[in-house]
């Protein structure tokens, strides 16, 4: 595969046929699928979480959840992709997605100064 761009001198070959087999046959069942969830380069899904950390999280337990996705054309595993998602953003304690946005949310926006909240 030709990747990269002439202009700044990045072109190279990436000889697909050897890392499929470094990733084995699983894995690459399951790329699609996590491609497909975690969104494209130009469209994160997970902000701030890139493709790699989705992808190793896959990899360590989620394979077989991404390997079926697009099989039907109904999703069956809703609380597996809920404990990825928990799991991405490391609240692997709960299954509740709204839990965790709510955490992020006071992760980021909680006041510095309790005496003062609002100032």
């Amino acid at each position: 595969m030709d990747a990269g761009v002439d202009g700044n001198n990045t072109r190279h070959y990436v000889n697909v046929s050897s890392l499929s087999k470094e990733l084995g046959p699983d894995v690459c069942i399951a790329l699609p699928g996590i491609h497909s969830f975690a969104g494209c380069d130009y469209t994160m899904a997970f902000l701030r979480k890139g493709k790699v950390c989705p992808l190793k999280l896959m990899e360590k337990s989620y394979i077989a959840l991404f390997a079926n996705l697009g099989e039907s054309l109904t999703v069956t595993n809703i609380s597996g992709f809920k404990a990825f998602v928990c799991e991405l953003y490391r609240k692997p304690k709960t299954n509740s997605t709204s839990a965790v946005c709510f955490a992020i949310f006071c992760d980021k926006y909680a006041p510095t100064n309790m005496a003062s909240p609002l100032g």
